[in-house]
């Protein structure tokens, strides 16, 4: 795998998977939600099921829907992280320049686009995290020129 993954103990993500739930994980380590689940599937890892979820959040008894771990040589899986999209990773250097040529969103006034401009030359990116289409085409656009 890539270097954007992270590696699990088998034993210890089927009892972080049963505490928090698959979704809880995939949020807490920045994991791909259905690289999780396809790893789970993979390496015969159980989880729960909405009904567990419920029962359990019910205060109802939910034993009968818990799934033991069978055994397995398979001690250590790894899982990629979430990533995708183009990472903007600079910005134009004339913040004037940029909201001057800012000129989509046609249903705002000129002053408007020029609010939103600003607001979007200043965002902070997190590198993780996918940019919005219109972003990286922009940036696409930007990188023609």
């Amino acid at each position: 795998m890539n270097s954007l993954s992270i590696k699990f103990e088998r034993k210890k993500l089927y009892d972080e998977i049963w505490e928090i739930s698959l979704t809880g994980v995939a949020k807490k380590y920045g994991l791909n939600y259905t690289k999780l689940v396809q790893a789970c599937k993979e390496n015969s890892i159980p989880y729960p099921s909405s009904a567990y979820w419920t029962k359990k959040n019910m205060g109802l008894d939910f034993s009968n829907e818990i799934v033991e771990l069978s055994e397995s040589n398979v001690k250590e899986i790894e899982i990629q992280l979430k990533t995708g999209g183009t990472i903007i990773d600079e910005k134009i250097s004339d913040e004037d320049k940029f909201v001057s040529e800012f000129n989509f969103l046609s249903f705002l006034s000129g002053e408007e686009k020029k609010k939103v401009a600003k607001v979007i030359y200043n965002i902070n990116i997190d590198n993780v995290k996918r940019n919005h289409k219109v972003i990286t085409e922009y940036k696409n656009k930007k990188k023609e020129e």
